[in-house]
């Protein structure tokens, strides 16, 4: 590092300094550089819902995840919650896409609500005991950061992938009732 410093700045700084300088952020930050972003754990979540070889799924989640970045309302949420949303935003989008072509046989959005002419988000494939265990979350965990993507989305992206849905409905999920 200290090469490449130039010959005035060698004449201030000593290698001891910048090796001082190194030892000081190392310590600040805890030692830890290795942290799980939103994009790994999507590609988790992906495998445990079953998505995890639909590239269009994927490729629709990882937008999502990196146009949150745009405002720092996500900033209050975890990764992993961010990251769990997008996913859900992502395959309701897909199946809806999928149902309009009527490539797919039943149809996704059967117990879904239907007000105003909107259909509710599927939030049932996220909702079972099986996800909340090995996740961690359960609808109820995720339906704030959930929301708040949504309206994100809607206000900010033309065309609006989320017309068609009632996202005010998301805010009146219930976790699953567990089998015991």
């Amino acid at each position: 590092m200290i090469n490449l410093l130039t010959h005035e700045e060698k004449e201030m700084v000593t290698k001891r300094d910048i090796i001082n300088l190194e030892a000081h952020i190392l310590i600040s930050m805890g030692f830890d550089f290795n942290f799980p972003g939103p994009i790994q754990t999507m590609e988790r979540y992906m495998r445990i819902l079953n998505y995890d070889f639909n590239k269009v799924v994927y490729d629709m989640a990882f937008q999502i995840c990196k146009f949150q970045l745009n405002d720092a309302t996500f900033l209050n949420y975890a990764p992993s919650k961010v990251a769990a949303s997008s996913l859900l935003l992502a395959i309701n989008i897909y199946e809806w896409d999928m149902e309009k072509k009527k490539r797919s046989g039943k149809s996704f959005f059967k117990n879904c609500p239907v007000r105003h002419g909107l259909v509710g988000l599927n939030l049932e494939v996220w909702n079972t005991e099986q996800v909340y265990n090995l996740t961690g979350y359960s609808i109820e965990d995720l339906k704030n950061c959930l929301y708040d993507l949504s309206v994100f989305i809607w206000n900010s992206l033309t065309p609006n992938r989320l017309e068609n849905f009632d996202i005010k409905s998301i805010l009146n999920a219930k976790k699953f009732k567990s089998s015991f």
